[in-house]
């Protein structure tokens, strides 16, 4: 199977999974992610979407672990580290949610940084 039918079969599940919630059926959602996460390990959407789900059914333990992951996978999305540290606020885990929040900074900063040397180096040619 090559990479774009990966990406096909990761969507078209994550998607089925997606319509169980909205439909409020938050455990046949999460059943098809997990399913879905034995597949496809580092697919972040999924982990991100058990992370709100988990939480939303009050299983705030496995939501931070997701969104963990969702950091892991995607070390440069300033929104992963805002929702761990969300979540982490809700748990009561105040130095985890100041260090994701301060993760979250450092990448947003990072990223303005790379914006405005490659307008300079723009303005340069």
């Amino acid at each position: 199977m090559s990479e774009s039918e990966h990406i096909d079969v990761q969507d078209i599940q994550y998607d089925e999974a997606i319509a169980e919630y909205k439909s409020g059926n938050i455990n046949a959602a999460v059943e098809l992610l997990r399913q879905l996460l034995a597949k496809f390990p580092n697919y972040s959407l999924a982990h991100n979407a058990l992370s709100v789900m988990y939480n939303r059914i009050g299983k705030s333990d496995q939501a931070i672990e997701h969104a963990k992951r969702v950091c892991e996978i995607e070390p440069d999305d300033t929104f992963g580290y805002t929702v761990l540290s969300s979540l982490c606020i809700k748990k009561g885990r105040r130095e985890e949610a100041e260090d994701a929040l301060m993760q979250a900074r450092e990448r947003m900063i990072a990223a303005r940084l790379k914006t405005m040397q490659a307008l300079q180096e723009k303005e340069k040619d």
